[in-house]
């Protein structure tokens, strides 16, 4: 059972009720992040001391889905890349890992904010660009903290990947052909 306010369960329990999304998405571009406050909301909001304005940036959202089997889960955004600090930030640095959380916010029939709570949270897996005669958007994939579960972190016992780090080391040169002399676990 989730833990959703009182405040939100008797709006839910009304006939019609009002409700969006809004997104924090960080970008990071050499030693500069920038949290970008997204809604799909049609008026300003502040939730969490955090303003939201209705810029039009976020297109979509996925629908999150849940599994009782283990698996990485992941929801797809889409931006307007119409937006030129979406594209730069995009397209100047990689933004792989970065932070994104998604939150459903309710609205009363005046406009004020009820409440809201995270309905997924997760890093950018994967982005890509696209453009059309009237249509120019950014998908973003956002994967849970567990899509690099499985990943192997660490280097090779190889003379390229000890250069990449002691440039005039040679000590793994012969390292590919002396494994084949260790007879450990082997006979």
């Amino acid at each position: 059972m989730r833990n959703i306010p009182a405040s939100i369960v008797a709006e839910l329990s009304k006939d019609r009720f009002k409700s969006g999304h809004i997104v924090d998405i960080t970008f990071t571009n050499g030693s500069a992040t920038n949290t970008y406050y997204l809604s799909d909301l049609s008026q300003s909001i502040t939730y969490n001391a955090q303003n939201y304005s209705p810029s039009g940036n976020l297109l979509g959202i996925g629908s999150p889905s849940e599994s009782s089997d283990v698996r990485v889960g992941e929801i797809s955004i889409t931006l307007s890349a119409v937006n030129q600090a979406f594209l730069t930030m995009f397209l100047g640095a990689n933004q792989i890992g970065q932070p994104v959380v998604i939150s459903r916010v309710y609205i009363d029939d005046n406009g004020a904010l009820i409440g809201g709570f995270p309905i997924y949270s997760g890093n950018i897996s994967t982005y890509a660009l696209s453009e059309s005669d009237n249509r120019s958007v950014v998908k973003v994939s956002v994967s849970s903290h567990w899509a690099d579960f499985e990943r192997v972190a660490g280097r090779r016992t190889n003379n390229n990947d000890q250069h990449r780090y002691f440039p005039s080391d040679d000590g793994f040169e012969f390292a590919s052909s002396t494994v084949k002399d260790i007879k450990w676990g082997r006979e």
